[in-house]
């Protein structure tokens, strides 16, 4: 089983915010990039699998195992579509499958949701076998700061407002963990997992577009319902450019890739 490339158009067919196909497109192209020669196998696991889009269009095999805690209501596509062998839904905090099962457990942007997050690392470190791989996308410390209106706020001397609004919207996204690399590092490490790599991505001019876009598509969808698609047309020539050539250097990027091994 091998990463392959996504295309905007592709995920423009399935999203119609411009925000989420922008993120994403971004996001998925990352894996790609830091994963180009990694062959994982199964048993595999998509943890927080929902729908199972990501996990269907991103890699070239279908995953044994997706699960899912239910609660977005969106895993019943996954199993309509049968995008995976079979699909849990039950807490990642308590996996209903055997010790060392597992080839891969893969996670997109789910475990910052998950508050208490060492019962998932702890599951994720029993299901794997010895030499297994895990691979999770997450928010960084960046992330706050590096919203539109956190830097606007900021830029005319609002510092306490621009603190207030990055708190606030980690908040309404559910985001329990926004930590660095080495924090992962630490956290694996305490369940027998060691990190091989990791890849911050998301620029600051990526993540305040990302929030410009979503700002206006929320307050313009009172006025029209289809604002959406305006929003999406008006940053086009924007979002392909940023899609095709965002890069963040060091610890720079809003989100970070991280790929470990079971020690």
């Amino acid at each position: 089983m091998h990463v392959k490339s996504v295309t905007l158009e592709q995920l423009k067919k399935r999203y119609s915010h411009p925000s989420i196909y922008f993120f994403r497109a971004i996001e998925l192209n990352a894996i790609r990039e830091a994963c180009p020669d990694i062959e994982f196998k199964n048993p595999a696991l998509d943890l927080g699998c929902g729908d199972g889009f990501i996990a269907s269009t991103l890699f070239d095999e279908r995953f044994d195992f997706g699960l899912d805690n239910g609660e977005a209501k969106d895993v019943e596509t996954a199993i309509h579509a049968k995008r995976y062998g079979n699909v849990l839904i039950e807490s990642a905090e308590k996996i209903s499958l055997p010790d060392e099962n597992l080839e891969f457990t893969f996670s997109n942007c789910v475990l910052e949701h998950i508050p208490p997050i060492d019962p998932v690392f702890s599951e994720v470190g029993r299901v794997l076998k010895k030499g297994g791989k895990f691979l999770f996308t997450v928010p960084s410390p960046n992330y706050g700061d590096y919203l539109y209106l956190t830097n606007i706020l900021k830029s005319v001397g609002m510092r306490f407002l621009s603190q207030s609004y990055a708190n606030k919207r980690n908040q309404l996204l559910n985001h329990y963990h926004c930590y660095d690399h080495e924090e992962w590092r630490v956290r694996l490490k305490r369940y027998g997992m060691k990190m091989i790599l990791y890849r911050y991505y998301l620029s600051k001019k990526a993540l305040m577009l990302w929030d410009k876009m979503a700002l206006q598509c929320f307050l313009g969808r009172s006025i029209n319902g289809n604002f959406e698609n305006f929003v999406g047309r008006r940053y086009a020539r924007l979002i392909e450019c940023l899609v095709s050539n965002d890069r963040v250097s060091d610890d720079q990027g809003a989100c970070v890739l991280i790929y470990a091994e079971k020690m």
